[in-house]
C-alpha cells in the first residue's frame, strides 16, 4: 500500500480510531470527578471483560476458521502469547507504590496500550465492521485500565497535572499503535492470519489475566458476574 492510499484510508477511519483516545482522555475527567469503590470497579471490569471476550469470539476467531495458513496461525499465536507472558513476568509482579514499581507499571501499561491500539488498527485492516467492534470493546478496557493507573499514580504522590500528561502520552501510544496496525490494510491473506492469531492470543491474555483477574480481587456477587454476560450480549446484539 502506497503512502497516499494509506493516508486516505487513515482519514476514512480516523473517527473510529479516535474512540480509544477519547476513552483514555475521558478517564482523566472521571478520575477527577468520580470516586469508584472496589465493588463498582469489579462490576465494570466484568462488563468490559464480557465485551472484549465477545468481540474476540465474534470478530477475530472466525477469521481463523478453516484457514489453510496453519503455520502462520501457530506462529502468530505463539508470538502473541509469549509477548504477553514476558510483559507479565517483567512488569506486573511488583504491586507496591515505590518509584521503581511505578516506572515498571507505566512501562507495562504503555506496552499494553500500544498493543491495544495495534489490535484496533489490525481489526480495521480486516474490515471496518470488525474494527468498530474491537475499537468499542478495547476502549472500555482502556478507560478502566487507565483509571486504575491514575489511582496508583495518585497513591504515589503524583499531581493531577502529571496524571493528565501521562494519560495524554497513553493516548498518543494508542493512536500510534492503531496507525501501525492499519498499515496491514490490503496485505496478503497469510499475513492477516498471522496478525489475527497474534491479536487473539493478546486479547485472551487481556481478558483472563488482567480484567477478570483484577475483578476477582473483589468478593464476587451475582450482580458483578451478571455484568460479564451483559457485556457479551451487547456485542452479540451489535453484530
Amino acid at each position: 500500500m502506497n503512502f497516499t492510499n494509506y493516508l486516505s484510508n487513515l482519514n476514512d477511519v480516523l473517527i473510529y480510531l479516535s474512540i480509544p483516545i477519547f476513552a483514555i482522555i475521558f478517564s482523566s475527567i472521571i478520575f477527577r470527578l468520580v470516586a469508584l469503590n472496589s465493588h463498582s470497579k469489579s462490576m465494570i471490569q466484568h462488563f468490559s471483560a464480557g465485551i472484549v471476550f465477545a468481540a474476540l469470539a465474534v470478530e477475530l476467531i472466525p477469521e481463523l476458521y478453516n484457514t489453510p495458513f496453519k503455520i502462520q496461525l501457530i506462529i502468530g499465536y505463539i508470538i502473541g502469547t509469549t509477548l504477553m507472558l514476558i510483559i507479565q513476568k517483567v512488569f506486573h509482579n511488583n504491586h507496591s507504590h515505590s518509584n521503581k514499581s511505578i516506572v515498571s507499571l507505566l512501562i507495562a501499561v504503555a506496552i499494553d496500550i500500544f498493543i491495544d491500539g495495534l489490535l484496533v488498527g489490525i481489526s480495521f485492516a480486516i474490515s471496518v465492521e470488525k474494527g468498530l467492534i474491537i475499537s468499542i470493546a478495547l476502549s472500555l478496557e482502556l478507560l478502566f485500565l487507565v483509571l486504575s493507573v491514575d489511582a496508583s499514580l495518585q497513591k504515589a504522590g503524583k499531581s493531577f497535572m502529571s496524571i493528565v500528561l501521562t494519560n495524554i502520552g497513553f493516548a498518543v501510544l494508542a493512536f500510534s499503535g492503531s496507525a501501525l496496525g492499519l498499515t496491514f490494510l490490503n496485505t496478503s491473506k497469510s499475513i492477516i492470519v498471522l496478525i489475527t492469531s497474534f491479536g487473539t492470543a493478546a486479547l485472551l491474555y487481556l481478558v483472563t489475566e488482567e480484567l477478570l483477574k483484577d475483578a476477582h480481587e473483589e468478593k464476587e456477587t451475582t450482580t458483578s458476574t451478571a455484568m460479564f454476560f451483559l457485556g457479551f450480549l451487547i456485542i452479540l446484539l451489535l453484530k
